[in-house]
């Protein structure tokens, strides 16, 4: 840094290089000043100290049951801040900006929600915004539309539904023919939704 000095070899008024404190390396979550809006946050990744006002890029774990949605940013800003009120060395307080990571819940497998005339559904657990395979029985006397069944084999699935549990591929049970169906996640949405393509 560059001083100015006076006579006397004293800095300048408002000249003087001024030394803040770091923030600690590998802080735990708790001590993020902001950690508390991150609902279900267990941990962060490794990060190095740093002085006030550098950002860096940290990756997270999200509690038992909660995990970032499919296709969300592996990464996230976390930003270093002190003054001169933090005299303590390595004082300085980190905190999340920019985007939060958001911890959703979990899917539980063959957990889902009410399907009109569906016996029963044999899913996989999922996360967030996962599509996953699995298997829908209907309820007896009840089967899949007959044009679903010519469509079996064919990979491209014409029909999608949007459950609050883990989204799956669908086939129906026994007598009927297989048929298969995409099905996509939401553990926010509390009601069925069905709809076609």
């Amino acid at each position: 840094a560059v001083v100015s000095t006076q006579s006397t070899g004293n800095c300048a008024e408002g000249g003087c290089p001024q030394c803040l404190a770091e923030c600690p390396a590998n802080p735990a979550v708790g001590d993020i000043t902001n950690s508390g809006e991150i609902l279900n946050l267990e941990s962060i990744g490794n990060v190095e100290s740093a002085p006030s006002g550098q950002t860096v890029l940290v990756g997270v774990t999200c509690g038992e049951g909660f995990s970032l949605a499919d296709g969300a940013e592996e990464k996230y800003d976390l930003q270093c801040n002190s003054n001169e009120n933090d005299t303590d060395a390595s004082s300085g307080k980190w905190s999340f900006v920019n985007d939060f990571p958001v911890c959703h819940p979990k899917c539980e497998a063959n957990k889902f929600a009410a399907i009109e005339n569906v016996e029963s559904v044999i899913i996989g657990a999922g996360i967030q915004g996962q599509t996953v395979q699995g298997v829908v029985n209907c309820a007896g006397g009840y089967s899949l539309e007959a044009d679903v069944a010519r469509h079996s084999t064919s990979p491209a699935l014409t029909e999608s539904l949007l459950l609050s549990a883990t989204a799956l591929s669908v086939r129906r049970s026994a007598p009927y023919p297989r048929t298969m169906r995409n099905l996509s996640t939401s553990s926010t949405m509390l009601n069925k939704m069905a709809e076609r393509s």
